[in-house]
C-alpha cells in the first residue's frame, strides 16, 4: 500500500500574520470576567522563546502558559496540514469555535478543564507529526481527530459515569445509563458547531459532513472507559492479523479512535515532572467526587476514597493497568511511540518508590508489643518459644514495582524544585472536607447560549496581565477576547497533501 505524506515541520515563520477585526461581542456567559478585552496574544513574538517553540514536541510543558497563550497553538495545528484552505474553514469562525469551547470547559474542575482539553489535543497533534500516524490518515480524518480531541471532554462536571448513574442524573437519563458522559460531550460539540458564527463545516458537502460527524461521534464515545480493555484486544487482534489498510474506512477509524485513546492518557506517558503534575489533579477530583458521594450515602468506588487509597496508588495502578497495555499496542503499530513506553516505566519506578516510602513509614508507625509483656508471655509458652522467635525475626516487606515494567534506560529523575510546594501541599495531611469545600456536580444539563450581537468595546486592557508563569488555572479570556488577536499561519505552498481515500 502506498502511503501519502503530510507536511510534517510547521509553516514558516514568516508566513504568520495577525489579523485585525473591527469588532469585538462581550460575553453572555460567565459575567464575572473583565468588562475590558485584551489583545489576542501573536504567535510571532513568541516564535524566539524557547519554552514557546518546544509546543511542537512531545515534552511540551503545558502549565507554563495562559490559557490564553495556548489558543493560538491550535490554529496553528489545524493550518499545519492546511485544514482551513482545503475545507474553506472561515478564521473567523474558527477563532469564535475556539473560544466557545474554552468557556464550555469548567475551570473549577481540577483535571476535566481546558488545559486538559488542549493536553489531548497536542498529543494527538504528536501523533500526527512527531510519529508520522499522518501516512495513514486523510485530511478529514485528521480535521475529524483534531476537532474530536478538543472537544473530547466539553462541559464535562468533574464526576464521572459512575456518579451519573448511581446519582441517576439527568444526563443519565437522557443517555439511558451508557456512556453518559461520552454522550454528553458528543452532543454538545455537534450543538456548538451548528451555531452559525462556530461552524467550521459548513462548507463541507453533505457526504464529507456526514462522514466527519461519525468519525467524531465515534472518536470520543470510544473514550468510554467501560469498553478500554475489549478495545485494546481488538486493535491488538488487528495489528497481528494483517496490516491496516489506508483505503478501508474503518481500519482508518480504528486508528483515529486509538490515538484520541492513547491521548486522552497521555499524560502517564510525559517526563516525570508533567505526569506528576496530572496525577495530584486527577487524584484530588476523585477525591472529591467521593467525599460529595459519602456525604450524600451514594456508592464509592475504592480506587477514589481517600480512606482506602493514596496518590501514589492511583497513579501507579493507573500506569500498570490502564496506560501500558495500550501503550504496548501503539507501540506496535508506530514504532517512533518507544519512547513513550520509556517515560511510562521511569513514571511507574517513581510512583513505586513513593508507595514503598509509604508503606515503610506506616510499618515504623505500627505500635511494637511491650517487651516486658513479652518476655512473660515467652517464659509462659516455652514450647513455642522457636516458633515466636522464628516469627518476630520476619520483616515487614513492601510490595515492589511489578516485574513487567520494564527497566528505563537512566536513573528516575527527582522532583524537580518547581514541584517543591506541590509536594509539600500533597503530603501533608488535610483536614477533612467541609459541605463548603466539596466541588458540587451541576445540578441540570448545560446549554449552549444564544450570542448577543456584536458591539464595540469601549476600552481595552494590555495582554500582558494574562501572561503568568504560575502552576495554577490561568483566568480565561472573556467570549470575544479578541477574535481580532487570532495568529493565522498560512500553508506551505510545499507540503503535500493526501488524496481522499478510495
Amino acid at each position: 500500500m502506498t502511503k501519502s505524506l503530510l507536511m510534517t515541520e510547521f509553516s514558516d515563520t514568516n508566513s504568520v500574520t495577525t489579523t485585525p477585526s473591527a469588532h469585538a461581542a462581550p460575553s453572555s456567559v460567565n459575567t464575572g470576567r473583565r468588562s475590558s478585552i485584551p489583545t489576542f496574544p501573536s504567535l510571532v513574538p513568541q516564535r524566539t522563546d524557547r519554552d514557546y517553540a518546544t509546543y511542537k514536541t512531545w515534552e511540551f510543558d503545558v502549565f507554563k502558559h495562559t490559557e490564553a497563550e495556548l489558543l493560538p497553538m491550535i490554529v496553528d495545528m489545524f493550518n499545519t496540514f492546511q485544514l482551513l484552505e482545503l475545507f474553506r474553514i472561515d478564521i473567523k469562525k474558527l477563532h469564535k469555535f475556539i473560544l466557545k469551547v474554552l468557556a464550555l470547559y469548567h475551570k473549577e474542575n481540577r483535571y476535566h478543564n481546558f488545559v486538559h482539553a488542549f493536553d489531548v489535543t497536542h498529543a494527538s497533534f504528536s501523533f500526527l507529526t512527531i510519529m508520522n500516524a499522518q501516512e495513514y490518515l486523510t485530511h478529514l480524518d485528521i480535521l475529524a481527530l483534531l476537532t474530536a480531541s478538543l472537544c473530547h471532554d466539553l462541559d464535562h462536571p468533574g464526576f464521572n459515569n459512575a456518579y451519573q448513574v448511581n446519582a441517576q442524573t439527568d444526563l443519565a437519563i437522557l443517555y439511558n445509563d451508557t456512556s453518559v458522559l461520552e454522550s454528553h460531550h458528543s452532543s454538545m460539540a455537534f450543538s456548538l458547531l451548528k451555531k452559525q458564527d462556530c461552524n467550521i463545516f459548513e462548507n463541507l458537502n453533505e457526504d464529507q459532513y456526514k462522514e466527519i460527524r461519525r468519525s467524531i461521534v465515534s472518536l470520543i464515545l470510544a473514550k468510554d472507559m467501560a469498553n478500554h480493555f475489549e478495545y485494546i484486544s481488538k486493535f491488538t487482534h488487528h495489528l497481528q492479523s494483517h496490516k491496516f489498510d489506508r483505503n478501508k474506512k474503518e481500519d482508518r477509524q480504528m486508528i483515529l479512535n486509538t490515538l484520541l485513546k492513547c491521548a486522552d492518557l497521555s499524560n502517564a506517558a510525559k517526563p516525570w515532572n508533567l505526569n506528576y503534575e496530572w496525577s495530584v489533579r486527577v487524584a484530588d477530583e476523585f477525591f472529591n467526587q467521593s467525599a460529595y458521594e459519602k456525604e450524600h450515602h451514594l456508592p464509592v468506588a475504592p480506587f477514589m476514597d481517600k480512606s482506602k487509597t493514596s496518590k501514589p496508588r492511583i497513579a501507579s495502578d493507573f500506569i500498570n493497568f490502564v496506560a501500558s497495555p495500550i501503550f504496548r499496542a501503539l507501540e506496535d503499530f508506530l514504532p517512533a511511540a518507544s519512547r513513550l513506553n520509556e517515560y511510562l516505566a521511569i513514571n511507574q519506578q517513581n510512583w513505586a518508590k513513593r508507595l514503598e516510602d509509604i508503606q515503610n513509614a506506616a510499618a515504623a508507625a505500627t505500635p511494637q508489643p511491650d517487651s516486658d509483656h513479652t518476655d512473660t508471655h515467652n517464659n509462659n509458652h516455652t514450647n513455642s518459644t522457636n516458633t515466636s522467635t522464628t516469627s518476630s525475626s520476619i520483616s515487614i516487606t513492601p510490595p515492589v514495582a511489578p516485574s513487567s515494567v520494564s527497566t528505563p534506560p537512566s536513573t528516575p529523575p527527582p522532583i524537580p524544585s518547581s514541584l517543591n510546594s506541590i509536594t509539600t501541599r500533597t503530603t501533608e495531611p488535610r483536614p477533612p472536607a467541609s459541605k463548603s469545600s466539596i466541588h458540587t456536580p451541576p445540578s441540570e444539563i448545560r446549554t449552549i447560549p444564544e450570542e448577543p450581537e456584536e458591539t464595540t468595546p469601549n476600552d481595552s486592557c494590555d495582554p500582558s496581565e494574562d501572561q503568568t508563569n504560575q502552576r495554577q488555572e490561568p483566568v480565561k479570556p472573556t467570549y470575544a477576547s479578541v477574535v481580532a488577536g487570532f495568529t493565522t499561519s498560512s500553508p506551505s505552498p510545499s507540503s503535500s497533501s493526501i488524496p481522499p481515500a478510495k
